[in-house]
């Protein structure tokens, strides 16, 4: 169900209601969807530090903190503002622990405009779909497709795509259904 934009000013509305308050076990959650989210790039993890990732839709950008430990860039990109700056908030109280994020590899932004096109080999966003119109939806994965390299790869998590025609426009492979779809994009 699409919510209206202003929902999205509360960057606690992009957590999950069940981890909403408790930021242990959402990070404990999102370890878990990065490890999946892996799993599924078929990639040995040591050939990712040379590689750049983006999530698209990051909300207050914790994959994008846990992924910056593994790739050579994490980008979080979220259209809502009130997110980027929670995200940046975060991201000072994480540097204090220097020894594990690196802070000059991470880059958030709600300015679409600052991300270089063609630029990363691998898109990962969780549970935005859903959210979006038909028209947004479809606004989202030209986004994606512009912004991935040749041969790279898009992971999209959500827990309903109602809309089968978007699926079908972009060669949405579905890789596991469960509770929540995952589904996988590669540009040619």
């Amino acid at each position: 169900m699409p919510y209206d934009i202003s929902y999205w000013n509360d960057p606690r509305n992009t957590i999950a209601s069940d981890l909403k308050d408790n930021d242990f076990a959402y990070i404990t959650h999102e370890a878990k969807v990065t490890l999946e989210f892996l799993k599924y790039l078929n990639e040995p993890i040591i050939t990712l530090e040379n590689k750049k990732i983006l999530d698209y839709g990051c909300g207050t950008g914790r994959f994008v903190r846990l992924a910056s430990v593994i790739f050579l860039e994490s980008w979080g990109y979220d259209p809502v503002e009130n997110c980027i700056l929670e995200s940046k908030k975060e991201l000072e109280l994480t540097n204090k622990n220097k020894e594990l994020i690196n802070s000059s590899k991470i880059k958030v932004t709600s300015d679409f405009n600052t991300i270089p096109l063609d630029y990363f080999e691998y898109i990962y966003s969780c549970n935005v779909l859903e959210h979006l119109n038909d028209e947004d939806a479809n606004i989202a994965m030209e986004n994606i497709i512009k912004l991935l390299k040749d041969n790279g790869i898009a992971i999209i998590m959500a827990s309903k795509i109602g809309n089968v025609k978007l699926v079908n426009k972009y060669n949405l492979t579905l890789l596991w259904d469960r509770h929540i779809g995952l589904y996988k994009y590669t540009k040619k």
